[in-house]
């Protein structure tokens, strides 16, 4: 479920004092049809999901331009400034994964691959001289990250 959806069911202002209305929109989005305009109602943990994919979205584009600097700086990287030190070549890998990692969180709607790719690229153990390793994740991807992180 998504803020984005198409609403589940429609109201009018008055059907908002019957129970129906919250459960429903407990569900995905419900339309509340308003003389004064259309409103959406939705479940706040999926304005608060919506909100952080917003957050990192915003991250990403922060960190894709910084890491192309001569020198990027750690702290305008942020939660990825462990990168800093990494080569002009290993930097760009990362940025694909990166990017294929965040693409995979917005289709879910759902963060956690983005942040189990970083879990994994912060990682002290990771090297990216590994024949394994080229910055990118895909749906399956969790698994590999997970054994990624332990080896």
């Amino acid at each position: 479920m998504s803020i984005l959806d198409v609403p589940i069911a429609s109201f009018t202002r008055s059907d908002l004092r019957r129970p129906e209305v919250v459960e429903t929109a407990q569900r995905g989005p419900v339309k509340i049809r308003n003389a004064d305009g259309d409103l959406v109602l939705v479940a706040q943990t999926e304005v608060d999901r919506a909100r952080e994919l917003r957050s990192e979205a915003h991250n990403f584009l922060r960190v894709l331009v910084e890491v192309r600097r001569s020198a990027p700086s750690p702290v305008i990287l942020g939660d990825v400034s462990f990168v800093a030190d990494w080569s002009a070549e290993d930097r760009e890998r990362f940025m694909e994964g990166y990017a294929e990692a965040l693409d995979l969180s917005l289709r879910d709607n759902d963060i956690t691959p983005l942040r189990l790719f970083i879990k994994t690229m912060r990682a002290p153990e990771r090297r990216t001289d590994r024949p394994d390793f080229d910055g990118r994740i895909d749906p399956s991807a969790h698994n590999r990250i997970a054994a990624r992180l332990s080896s």
